[in-house]
């Protein structure tokens, strides 16, 4: 059975919509683009869509909105698609729950009608990016390279107490504590065609990615540097 593959990179970098930030109430500047990130696949009869998108957080009907219009974009069921975030702290965060919770006190987090427009845009955006020739890829290869000095356990039960780790810690004491049992990979799943050229690679990393938030300032954060630091090699 043969597969092709399709990935796009949508640009969906805030400009006059303020949604906020996870630790900000509006958005004060950009400091670098951010993007929704996916790959279609296809063996010839059915066709699966992966997407990761550059939210802190995106739950409840945001989430099921925002996956409709990567479906219909892509022209693919629910069923077989799935959307994830990378979960920097300084991108927007569209929690159903809070959002709702704000409503109740008189409160709003973002324009709806706004929301709806950037869906919308995505939507667009997908379909016409999809629109490019797909390529064939004949086999898979997976790696893993250690990430230093960055993962590490954040609880660490030690003196009868238990230590709490920030992922911004600055008390040299809680720095020097072992690293603990959080698994420190970055693992990486590469899709190459024929003549052994990569296609598209899907990265997974289990630590908590960010360094930075309540700044005010739109950040692709650690995921954004460390793909950028990809794409030289």
């Amino acid at each position: 059975m043969g597969f092709n593959i399709k990935s796009f990179e949508i640009d969906i970098t805030l400009s006059s919509k303020k949604f906020g930030l996870l630790a900000s109430p509006a958005l004060l500047g950009v400091e670098t683009p951010t993007y929704l990130r996916g790959i279609l696949l296809s063996d010839g009869n059915q066709k699966w869509v992966v997407c990761t998108v550059e939210f802190c957080v995106i739950a409840g009907c945001y989430y099921h909105e925002l996956l409709q219009a990567i479906c219909k974009g892509a022209n693919v069921s629910k069923e077989q698609s799935t959307l994830h975030t990378s979960h920097q702290h300084d991108v927007p965060f569209f929690d159903e729950l809070m959002h709702q919770t704000l409503l109740k006190y008189g409160q709003q987090a973002f324009s709806e009608k706004d929301w709806r427009e950037f869906v919308e845009e995505i939507e667009i955006k997908i379909s016409a990016a999809l629109k490019s020739p797909a390529k064939n890829f004949t086999h898979i290869s997976f790696a893993k390279a250690e990430v230093v000095e960055y993962a590490s356990d954040r609880r660490i039960f030690q003196d009868g107490k238990m230590n709490w780790r920030s992922t911004k810690c600055q008390k040299p004491e809680l720095k020097a504590l072992p690293l603990g049992e959080i698994d420190p990979y970055l693992y990486q799943c590469i899709l190459w065609d024929e003549k052994e050229k990569p296609i598209v690679t899907l990265n997974f990393y289990a630590s908590h990615p960010q360094v930075a938030d309540g700044r005010g300032l739109l950040s692709s954060d650690a995921p954004g540097f460390a793909l950028n630091k990809m794409r030289e090699f």
